[in-house]
């Protein structure tokens, strides 16, 4: 691989970190504010503005977090041929799937909970990726 190949790869993971970073954050705060307001889900407005764009928002972090976690788990895996990095990535993006796009994801506590590992796999499986790419560069 080339030195660019290297650094396209980093990036993607960077930008992985980023994303992945930001949903779980959204996540457990968004979590924390609707514990204060049960009722908003459920009549999906509040003084008369639709909140549901937030739930387009959800999707479009998980599905930007997911996007680059396939992206980053092949170029890293070309990139290192190291098994926990894509294993992390897969796991975050499994666990983020379900807490997203089944039941779950309207369930208090549980669904949180379940989107958040699978951020938290995610930025794992990123940093790993990022390190098994820099000790091939060095080695």
């Amino acid at each position: 691989m080339t030195d660019s190949s290297h650094r396209a790869g980093a990036w993607l993971d960077r930008l992985g970190v980023s994303a992945s970073l930001a949903c779980a954050i959204h996540c457990a705060v968004l979590t924390l504010a609707l514990s204060l307001w049960p009722a908003l889900w459920l009549r999906q407005r509040v003084i008369g503005v639709e909140v549901r764009w937030l739930l387009w928002l959800e999707w479009g972090l998980a599905g930007a977090s997911v996007a680059l976690a396939a992206a980053a788990a092949w170029h890293g895996w070309r990139r290192h041929r190291l098994a926990l990095p894509p294993l992390l990535l897969a796991g975050g993006m499994l666990l983020l799937a379900i807490g997203m796009f089944t039941r779950l994801h309207v369930v208090p506590g549980w669904g949180t909970l379940v989107v958040v590992g699978g951020g938290a796999c995610l930025v794992a499986g990123h940093w790993s990726n990022l390190r098994g790419a820099h000790r091939r560069a060095r080695a």
